[in-house]
């Protein structure tokens, strides 16, 4: 059961990760290139950080059993 919920968790991320670059990637407007280029990056390291946390804490949770 727990590795359903797993897969679930990473397939989301992963889903989330690439929603956002494809968004990201395909403007509505001709100035949004300049300016999402800065959003995506922080994006970026806003999903390495929470993956990285996440990953952190998995490991501890499964340590800890």
């Amino acid at each position: 059961m727990e590795v359903i919920l797993y897969t679930v968790v990473v397939i989301s991320i992963l889903l989330s990760l690439v929603a956002t670059i494809w968004i990201a990637r395909k403007p509505g407007e001709n100035k949004y290139d300049s300016k999402s280029k800065a959003n995506v990056k922080r994006l970026t390291v806003i999903y390495g950080i929470t993956t990285v946390v996440s990953a952190i804490i998995f490991v501890l949770y499964l340590y800890s059993l």
